[in-house]
Formats: C-alpha cells, structure tokens, sequence
C-alpha cells in the first residue's frame, strides 16, 4: 500500500476513534428520540470502518497487481482514465444533484430521488436497466423506513402524496 493511502486511512480511523470516543460523553437517546450523541456515534463508527475497509483493500489490491514486479512497474495510483469519461461523469452528477433539488418540490422528495438515482445509475454508473430499477425503488424505500418511520421526519410531498 502506498504511504500515502496509508497515512490517510490511518487519519481517518483517528477521526472516526475521536468522534466515537466524544459522542459517548453526549446522551446517546432522550425522551423525544435520537439524542445529541445518536448521529456523531455513528458517524464514527462509519468513518472507523471505512479506514478499516480502506486498508485492507489497500493491501489487497497491492498484492495482487503488483505480485513479481519491481518498484519501478507498479501501476499508477490515480485511477485517472485517459478518455476523460471520469470528469463527464462528475460533471453529470453535479448536474443530477441540481435537478433532483429542483424536483423535490414538483415531486416530492422521494419521487425525485428515484428519478435521481435511476437516471445516475442508468448513466453515469452504468449499470443495467435491472439494476437501476432496483435502485430506483430500494434506495427511496429504504430512505423512507430509516427516516420516515424510524425517525418519523417529515417529508417534503409531492402532488401523488409521497
């Protein structure tokens, strides 16, 4: 693993193990719901996981590119593609991002979203007709059983009612 990857995922794991270790001097729950501490606890939580998840992905994919290669042969680490399809898929994003806001009101927000993320999936991952209704639907469902009925957050409701 470069030193460089190294150093961030180890940054970031020290993120995630100060946010965990600060957040459970927070109320993790109160009488009305998640308390003060919910959200931080869990973001550390992620962020220490992600590390985790970084380094050893690190590591593993080192080994296997580079497996009987000198130093000088390593494959470069940007991940940069030469036909510059990266920067127009940022820049689709982006531009997805802004419609999708600018349909929450139209449409509600969970409509809009299942716009989003099969128009995202569909063009900018490219993936399957398949597999970006899936997403299209599981992404907006699941959204709605975490907050929607977990949390009970209110919803921004488009004309159809969702």
């Amino acid at each position: 693993m470069y030193a460089a990857e190294l150093l961030c995922a180890g940054a970031l794991g020290l993120l995630g193990g100060v946010a965990i270790y600060l957040s459970l001097r927070l109320p993790y729950w109160s009488h009305y719901g998640p308390g003060p501490g919910f959200l931080p606890l869990w973001l550390g939580v992620a962020l220490a996981i992600i590390a985790a998840a970084l380094v050893i992905e690190g590591w593993r994919v080192r080994e296997s590119a580079c497996a009987g290669r000198t130093v000088a042969q390593y494959p470069p680490a940007d991940g940069a593609r030469a036909d510059g399809t990266e920067r127009v898929s940022w820049f689709a994003l982006v531009l997805g991002v802004l419609g999708m806001v600018l349909l929450v009101d139209r449409l509600g927000l969970l409509l809009a979203m299942s716009v989003f993320l099969l128009a995202g999936a569909r063009w900018v991952a490219g993936l399957t007709w398949t597999n970006c209704v899936l997403v299209a639907l599981l992404g907006p469902a699941s959204f709605y059983l975490l907050f929607g009925v977990l949390l009970a957050v209110p919803f921004p409701r488009g004309p159809l009612g969702f």
